[in-house]
């Protein structure tokens, strides 16, 4: 009797658990919206990607991450395969001497991991039959073999991903996890070492990296041969890792293969358990990096696997819930768009969550070791690729928070760049730079240096101690890019390369604007959360750094006209050594703009404000083009009127080529403008014709035509150019063999949905990041009057009639906006205040037509007019309706049939 008391008694629990834990999943996918109700399973399920069998290339394996550290997956007959890489995992630094040649320096590679599960007899993975699916809400992969599956998930909450196995075969053999080094166990070059070395303990295997800048006291290393860094001498670099393997749920031993690879054996078995695969990483020398990575495994095997997987699930699932975006259309097309940008978002969440952002090419996706095509460092412009209005608008703030961490940690290394490189205050920041900013320079070399890339002193002058010093530097570092990386060779084992004949002027040296896109970005983030404490610490230093940058730079001077005018500046890739070029002036005038509200915000720095406001309104109009004469030739905005070096810079010398950049940056123009020659140069500028026709051919992966449209409010180019910039036809290529050179042929697309428009092994999703920030500007806009100023609210600014569409995403002000379109129609707005502060909606049904607000439930005011203005407190929901309707009547459940 007693023990079927406490059998029915653990019945009875095991129920109680499992209905608190369906009602709690069931909670999860409650709706931000008193309005619209979402099942967001099935929502989130139509971004899934299906595979029916194995990839033809490990580049389009899928992929699992936790933010900080990821993978893709992929088999062979015989193997779940896998390559650890985290987002702070670097092989070198600003500091290094060592990889002067181009896409040599690498980062984020941990180890293979392979999961051998048969050896002789038939393969458990077919080549054509191996079902492989990627299920976003859930965070989970799945690979179903023949009677054998296996689940593969990242614990959101540390450092460890799960490959939970099930294996039903009829004779099932022994299932070894492989950890393999991605180099051999030294690796030597120049003053760089990289040192692997595989342990075990207690039935767990572990992989551990060393990188190491410094001397290698006469090959002490060789001659003792010892792999520790321990060995290296005067060292300036120092970064390790460490991956550990564990298996729970199944006896296991271990084996050592060879001096690259060790191996956990499991017992033969029927059933299921898992294999937990941990890492981590440090710049601390004296930190074991192996017993971090064991801390992480024991935290896992503590929890257990069932609560670990359903922790994975639950994050995943809030993740969700606090925005969405569904679209449909007649031909499909609003769904393949909606497919990416759920893909995306993902994506973005999967890698995006460390100390650091991840890489622009390849992210942490690698799987081919060490191999980085355009190097280790980070690259602005493509990295504002991933980091752009989309995180924003969907209300996943928390994603953009490795980017601002890098900018912030890297403040004082930015500061001394602009004093020691430029001669100017504030910060500095690169283009192309380290993860952790620029090198501090010895003085002499210095002053040299801003003579020289100030236009003081020919290069031709350069001192052979200068010089000798760039040699031992990357080329796509923004400080020395005018080495000719192009002109690199070897000959009879010594390394050549010489100065461009444009230098010091090339592609990403004397460009700035790259800082201030950054600044923005930082204002931006504030603007949608009104976090007025993270204005203080994080956002408002950047940005007053940045706008003391220009003010002071030597090259910004006033001329005889009575305007400040920037010399000897590049626009982007386009114009280099030129003048007063588009990019700087809107730059110099929105870090004007922005430092001033930021500091009325914070009450800080009240005596720079005239100051500010002098340089602001004093600074040179932006550049229109010359010769409007002719007939049929307007006033346009153009890249620069000012040659710059024609003779030495064939193709870099591009005056009066159309710019949309006022469009596309700052705030500059909006369809709030009012300023009439403002809409009128901007209407000049854009041409719709062609950006639908360049849509509908597809748009380069890094053209932000879709943001452009977008803002013009031209909802006929994001029909085209957003699912056109999506598929790119460029990319369009199938698969040819590799070559030489770094493989530009080979682009894709992948069945993962990313790309190698970048080249081998530089997977990317550059082109969804900047299609889908046209798609989120066409639904909701924050629409601001001008750099930092007040923001107004449109639902479907730029929105093709033909596609209906419901979301809730995040507007400028903390406001969460909620609306649906059907057959062309706005429905409802719903508008969540989540600070406070004065809302301002523009009217979607026009000037003349009342509307009625409904507040917290309740009808509360009838209002008319073109603007609608109305104060709220922190808390309050709003709906607003059409005259005569009610809320209640636009209630439904999406995909709730």
């Amino acid at each position: 009797m007693y023990s079927n008391y406490l059998s029915t008694k653990k019945i009875l629990v095991s129920l109680i658990i499992f209905l608190g834990f369906f009602a709690h999943l069931l909670a999860k996918q409650t709706s931000q919206s008193t309005i619209l109700d979402v099942n967001y399973r099935k929502l989130i399920t139509r971004a899934d990607i299906h595979y029916d069998k194995q990839v033809q290339r490990s580049e389009e394996g899928l992929p699992v991450g936790n933010g900080v550290m990821g993978s893709l997956v992929w088999t062979t007959p015989k193997q779940i395969r896998l390559q650890i890489n985290r987002v702070d995992v670097f092989a070198a630094d600003r500091t290094t001497n060592s990889f002067p040649e181009v896409d040599t320096d690498y980062a984020h590679g941990c180890g293979f991991v392979d999961i051998e599960v048969s050896d002789f007899g038939p393969d458990a993975f077919p080549a054509k039959d191996t079902p492989q699916h990627l299920a976003l809400y859930d965070g989970t992969i799945t690979v179903k073999g023949k009677g054998i599956t296996a689940e593969v998930y990242a614990w959101p909450n540390g450092d460890v991903m799960a490959v939970r196995i099930t294996d039903n075969r009829e004779n099932p053999t022994s299932i070894r996890a492989t950890l393999r080094s991605l180099r051999v166990p030294t690796f030597h070059r120049r003053q760089h070492f990289a040192f692997t070395r595989l342990d075990s303990r207690d039935s767990k295997i572990m992989l551990r990296q060393q990188f190491v800048e410094g001397d290698d006291f006469a090959g002490r290393w060789q001659q003792t041969g010892e792999q520790e860094a321990s060995v290296v001498q005067n060292r300036t670099f120092y970064c390790g890792s460490s991956v550990a393997i564990g298996v729970l749920g199944r006896e296991s031993q271990v084996k050592e293969l060879n001096s690259g690879a060790i191996q956990l054996a499991v017992k033969p078995d029927k059933g299921t358990f898992t294999i937990l695969i941990s890492s981590a990483a440090s710049f601390n020398f004296d930190e074991d990096v192996n017993g971090l990575a064991l801390k992480e495994l024991d935290k896992a095997v503590s929890l257990g696997e069932k609560k670990l997987m359903a922790s994975t699930m639950e994050w995943w699932h809030d993740f969700w819930s606090n925005s969405f975006v569904y679209l449909k259309s007649s031909d499909g097309e609003a769904e393949y768009i909606e497919k990416h940008y759920t893909y995306y978002l993902y994506l973005m969440a999967s890698c995006s969550r460390g100390q650091y952002p991840p890489r622009y090419g390849g992210m942490i996706w690698n799987t081919d070791g060490d191999v980085r095509l355009w190097g280790s460092m980070k690259w602005m412009y493509n990295l504002f690729c991933y980091y752009n209005n989309v995180l924003l608008t969907a209300n996943k703030i928390s994603i953009t928070d490795p980017a601002i961490s890098m900018f912030n940690k890297n403040y004082e290394a930015f500061a001394l760049a602009a004093e020691q490189q430029w001669g100017s205050k504030g910060i500095y920041i690169q283009e192309t730079m380290w993860y952790n900013g620029p090198d501090p320079l010895p003085e002499d070399i210095a002053a040299e240096m801003r003579d020289l890339y100030l236009g003081r002193k020919p290069f031709s002058e350069a001192s052979q101690k200068f010089m000798d010093i760039a040699a031992a530097k990357n080329a796509f570092d923004s400080r020395w890019s005018w080495k000719n990386f192009d002109d690199e060779r070897w000959i009879d084992g010594n390394y050549f390369w010489e100065p461009r004949p444009t230098a010091p002027y090339t592609y990403v040296l004397h460009l700035f604007a790259s800082g201030a896109k950054i600044a923005y970005f930082h204002w931006l983030r504030y603007d949608f959360t009104r976090d007025v404490e993270w204005l203080r610490s994080y956002g408002y230093p950047i940005i007053r750094g940045v706008a003391e940058f220009y003010r002071n730079y030597p090259n910004v001077k006033k001329g005889k006209d009575g305007k400040y005018h920037i010399h000897g500046v590049n626009n982007w890739e386009s114009a280099w050594g030129s003048s007063d070029t588009i990019e700087e002036l809107a730059s110099m005038r929105a870090m004007a703009a922005t430092a001033i509200k930021a500091s009325e915000i914070l009450g800080v720095d009240e005596d720079m404000r005239p100051v500010w406001r002098e340089f602001h309104d004093n600074i040179t109009p932006l550049p229109t083009n010359v010769d409007t004469s002719q007939a049929g030739n307007p006033q346009i905005w153009v890249t620069t009127t000012v040659p710059a070096l024609p003779d030495a810079l064939p193709g870099r010398n591009r005056i009066n080529r159309r710019s949309t950049t006022p469009c596309t940056s700052f705030d500059m123009y909006t369809l709030e403008t009012t300023d009439p020659e403002m809409i009128q140069l901007a209407n000049n500028t854009y041409i719709p014709s062609v950006s639908r026709e360049r849509g509908s051919q597809g748009v380069g992966w890094l053209s932000k035509a879709a943001k452009t449209a977008a803002t013009m409010g031209d909802a006929e180019a994001v029909k085209a150019i957003v699912p056109g910039q999506i598929r790119y036809h460029g990319l369009e290529q199938g698969y040819p063999e590799m070559g030489a050179g770094w493989g530009s042929n080979w682009r894709g697309p992948l069945g993962n949905r990313m790309s190698l428009a970048e080249g081998r092994q530089a997977m990317g999703a550059q082109r969804i990041g900047n299609a889908t920030e046209g798609l989120v500007l066409a639904l909701c806009r924050g629409t601001a009057l001008g750099p930092a100023a007040e923001t107004v609210i449109r639902v479907f600014p730029a929105w093709p009639k033909e596609w209906d569409a419901s979301y809730t995403l995040l507007a400028r002000g903390n406001f969460l906006v909620t609306s649906s379109i059907q057959g062309g129609e706005v429905k409802f707005i719903e508008i969540k205040s989540q600070s406070g502060g004065e809302c301002q909606v523009r009217n979607p049904w026009g000037e003349q037509a009342e509307v009625s607000v409904f507040k917290n439930g309740d009808k509360w005011n009838d209002m008319s007019g073109s603007l609608l203005k109305f104060g709220t407190e922190q808390g309050e929901n709003f709906v607003i309706v059409r005259k005569g309707a009610t809320p209640e009547q636009y209630k439904r459940v999406i995909l709730g049939e």
